[in-house]
């Protein structure tokens, strides 16, 4: 769940609007995943980092999150994503050049799905 807010007051009365719902629908959130980011750009370095609780537990700031498949930093670049996910895209491109004689095309594709891809 992505939750976006400036004003700390507001960003405190969502994650309560949160709570009830996920109160009503009988799920839990795990408050050792879910960190706290503020995100900025090159031109705006001071970051805002307000004080941001769930059920009386402090959720910390990191600076880098994986958010689905894609890594996630403070200042929206793509350098450390591209770091994490270079080895494995070399390891299935070394995979797929050993199985060019031996398998189909569509065999290996579906490897290169199965292995990167989806990931």
């Amino acid at each position: 769940m992505l939750i976006t807010e400036r004003d700390e007051n507001v960003l405190q009365l969502k994650l309560y609007e949160v709570r009830i719902l996920v109160s009503k629908s009988n799920l839990m959130i795990n408050i050792g995943k879910t960190v706290a980011m503020s995100y900025h750009t090159k031109q705006s370095r001071f970051l805002m980092r307000p004080k941001v609780t769930y059920t009386n537990t402090d959720i910390a700031y990191k600076p880098v999150t994986k958010f689905l498949v894609i890594h996630i930093t403070e200042n929206l670049k793509w350098t450390t994503h591209i770091c994490i996910s270079r080895p494995q895209l070399s390891k299935v491109c070394y995979v797929i050049k050993s199985f060019e004689g031996i398998m189909r095309f569509g065999m290996i594709r579906n490897f290169y799905h199965s292995k990167f891809e989806l990931q």
